[in-house]
């Protein structure tokens, strides 16, 4: 009896009228299957998939796939759900990537929370607990506040009050790397704020290659790592002796930690190079 209340508890809506939009690229069954389970959730899902010729379908009436057939990255695929979203005349968005987990539970304490305090914050965020997949095990910062204001959040999992979308929006020019941390600036320099809530709790996936604490990367990824440091540092004006430290800290953790060595610089040359050309986007 008590699994079956519990069943039925997780298949209510939350009670803050709230989408979500999630971005997809190559998802796997378990993230699809992740998916219709957050359908019974939410009032609607926009999925905006990245991948190439895409045949993702879904059955469910709340799901709304956006696809152009190409990888646009996750600037437009972010920016395009919020439009969206917004005309639809949603107040709220959940933004999260495909390998994001979170529970009913827990979306609700973000939902009650934020029914609350609507007007404390324009992005709500849960605390992150990193799933380390090579080592099989749970990073969690504790804290006893319930909730916390911060400078600066990930995308995924965040509660995005559509209202002040606009005059914050997404930089289609990260494609990928830096849109988040961009979005954080445009909201603290506009006077709103972030706010974390401490006892909601998102799982997120940093990958198979983990070491030392250092997540290890695919040359392509370097590229955008490097170039859109140097966009972002320009953006907001950061000195270039900063990027100077900053790439020399890059530099050391790949040619300490990654395999492929000379191959990643290469591709963090070419990132230097694409920014100096202003070649920003996806890469071509």
């Amino acid at each position: 009896m008590k699994e079956l209340l519990k069943l039925m508890e997780n298949n209510k809506n939350i009670s803050l009228n709230i989408c979500a939009g999630i971005t997809t690229f190559h998802p796997t069954e378990d993230d699809t299957e992740n998916i219709k389970k957050l359908s019974k959730w939410f009032n609607k899902i926009y999925i905006y998939d990245n991948t190439p010729n895409s045949d993702l379908c879904f059955f469910e009436k709340n799901i709304q796939i956006i696809a152009s057939g190409e990888n646009n990255g996750l600037g437009v695929a972010c920016d395009e759900m919020c439009i969206i979203a917004k005309k639809e005349n949603y107040p709220y968005i959940m933004l999260l990537d495909q390998d994001s987990r979170i529970n009913h539970t827990d979306l609700q304490i973000m939902s009650n929370f934020i029914i609350k305090n609507n007007q404390l914050a324009t992005i709500y965020c849960p605390k992150i607990c990193v799933i380390n997949v090579e080592e099989n095990s749970k990073i969690k910062n504790t804290n006893d506040l319930e909730f916390e204001m911060i400078k600066w959040c990930i995308t995924s999992g965040t509660i995005l009050r559509l209202s002040d979308y606009g005059e914050i929006s997404f930089d289609k020019n990260y494609f990928i790397d830096r849109l988040d941390l961009d979005l954080c600036t445009q909201i603290i320099k506009n006077g709103k704020k972030i706010c974390r809530i401490n006892n909601a709790i998102l799982n997120q996936q940093l990958g198979n290659n983990f070491k030392n604490g250092y997540a290890t990367h695919s040359g392509i990824r370097h590229y955008y790592i490097s170039r859109n440091r140097l966009y972002y540092n320009q953006k907001y004006k950061i000195s270039n002796l900063i990027s100077v430290l900053q790439f020399t800290k890059h530099f050391f953790y790949v040619v300490f930690y990654e395999q492929d060595k000379l191959n990643k610089i290469s591709y963090i040359k070419e990132g230097i190079n694409d920014f100096k050309k202003n070649k920003m986007g996806k890469k071509v």
